[in-house]
């Protein structure tokens, strides 16, 4: 609860560049955030901004931070910057951030940020250092949120090594030694004082010698702190153009999502638009029994061919062999398992008319004359897919049951199309949908479904004893 959000606050600093937005953020877990690097390169900046723009959230003012950004709620904000030393008062700099800090200690909790900048700077770098790690700690240990600002070595050195702690570093340009303004986090950085001192002006007989006493003193690192710097912001140009790629890959996946919906609904009213033609004309004697199969069976190749690559209509994935070669219909024998193309269902050879060249198969309880170039053969035995349609003959009437548990909803929706051109062909009266309990989400659709079906007289649910609500009854017109 305590981590900000990536924020795209503009840190408003470098005229040369115009305003440059900058990332202020904590993992969670974290409370404390430790920024060093060289003079000049937009460490103050990055704190005054994260406490105006807590302000502004506090007092309800919009604030101007990237979309889906957060910040805590903090209630109390209390801000160490500048110099507020005083002749008047006999205060110096160091004595004046412990008197302000003092007086604020007993009001530290979880509600509060501190903003700290260069604390510990007036005095012995050593002890300011120590004494900066110790008041971090009991901030953090109150569940406050720290911010610091900081030269120290050692402070630098405590941000790498606590969990609670994340350590940033300012970026300069390798070439010009210009600060970039931006943040690179994880890492520390070089105060680069004498870059900052030679563009100021200063001569460069003093900048000189400041570089031997460094030699002397075994404390030059200037050549590995330049490598990590550049190597930052490497690093932060590659994460900025991966971020921009990830923005277009996702755009680009909405669009196509969207685009396979649209076709998707298409594809399913024209087929099932063809269907309802097909059975129509059946009814009116306009074709036969024979002819309205087989356009049937052409509407559903479409269909089938259509979703190509999404799976076969029995719910198999489109690999390679989900389309094996046509048989002929001398090699086809009694019993022996085939698929039958068009509709992607798997059954077994029930009649072989060589004559003709035709054959007649059982898929899943419903038998039918196919051709042979419709038929592949399988290498494993005939087994009931799920959604398969049986065929249950009594006395009085004759129904079909399809089992429709397990699939999507359009996919259900298509099998029970399927299951209902059937029906009517085969002169039944009544069809019984199994679509389980479940949520009820699958029924819902199922009976949204059926009251456009022109061929439906009614739909109820089935008694409990026949599966209760988690099947729907189907009487046909």
């Amino acid at each position: 609860p305590h981590a900000t959000g990536t924020g795209k606050p503009a840190a408003g600093h470098g005229a040369q560049h115009g305003p440059q937005a900058v990332d202020i953020e904590l993992l969670p877990g974290q409370l404390g955030l430790v920024i060093s690097g060289g003079n000049a390169g937009g460490k103050t900046v990055c704190l005054k901004t994260l406490g105006l723009i807590a302000l502004m959230g506090l007092a309800g003012l919009p604030v101007p931070v990237r979309p889906g950004s957060s910040l805590p709620f903090w209630s109390d904000i209390f801000a160490f910057i500048g110099d507020e030393q005083s002749l008047e008062d006999n205060v110096s700099t160091f004595t004046a951030q412990i008197r302000h800090l003092s007086g604020v200690w007993d009001r530290l909790g979880p509600g509060a940020l501190v903003i700290l900048d260069e604390f510990g700077a007036g005095t012995d770098p050593a002890q300011g250092a120590a004494l900066a790690q110790a008041v971090l700690d009991e901030v953090m240990d109150a569940g406050s949120t720290v911010v610091a600002a900081t030269h120290f070595p050692a402070l630098k050195a405590y941000a790498l090594t606590r969990d609670k702690v994340r350590a940033a570093s300012v970026l300069f340009d390798p070439v010009t030694k210009r600060p970039l303004f931006r943040l690179a986090y994880d890492q520390v950085g070089a105060s680069q004082a004498l870059d900052v001192a030679r563009e100021h002006g200063l001569p460069e007989a003093v900048l000189r010698r400041a570089e031997q006493y460094l030699l002397l003193d075994g404390e030059d690192t200037s050549a590995l702190v330049d490598r990590l710097n550049t190597l930052a912001v490497q690093r932060e140009a590659e994460i900025s153009s991966l971020r921009a790629e990830e923005a277009r890959l996702r755009d680009k996946r909405t669009k196509l999502d969207e685009r396979f919906e649209r076709e998707r609904r298409t594809l399913f009213e024209t087929v099932q638009g063809q269907a309802k033609t097909v059975l129509q004309e059946w009814k009116s004697g306009k074709v036969s029994h024979k002819q309205a199969l087989k356009a049937l069976a052409e509407t559903r190749a479409r269909l089938v061919s259509g979703a190509a690559g999404n799976g076969d209509a029995d719910g198999t994935t489109g690999s390679a062999d989900a389309t094996p070669p046509a048989l002929q219909v001398e090699s086809l024998r009694t019993g022996q398992a085939v698929r039958y193309v068009p509709w992607g269902k798997k059954g077994s050879v029930v009649e072989v008319d060589a004559r003709r060249g035709r054959v007649r198969v059982d898929l899943s309880g419903v038998t039918m004359w196919a051709e042979a170039k419709d038929l592949a053969a399988l290498d494993e035995k005939p087994r009931v897919a799920v959604g398969a349609v049986t065929r249950t003959i009594s006395d009085a009437t004759a129904s079909m049951r399809v089992d429709l548990r397990g699939m999507r909803a359009d996919v259900a929706v298509s099998e029970l199309s399927r299951a209902l051109d059937k029906a009517l062909l085969a002169g039944m009266s009544a069809v019984e949908a199994i679509h389980g309990r479940g949520t009820g989400a699958l029924r819902k659709e199922i009976h949204a479904f059926l009251k456009s079906f022109p061929a439906v007289r009614s739909f109820a649910l089935a008694p409990e004893d026949q599966g209760g609500d988690g099947v729907t009854i189907i009487e046909l017109k």
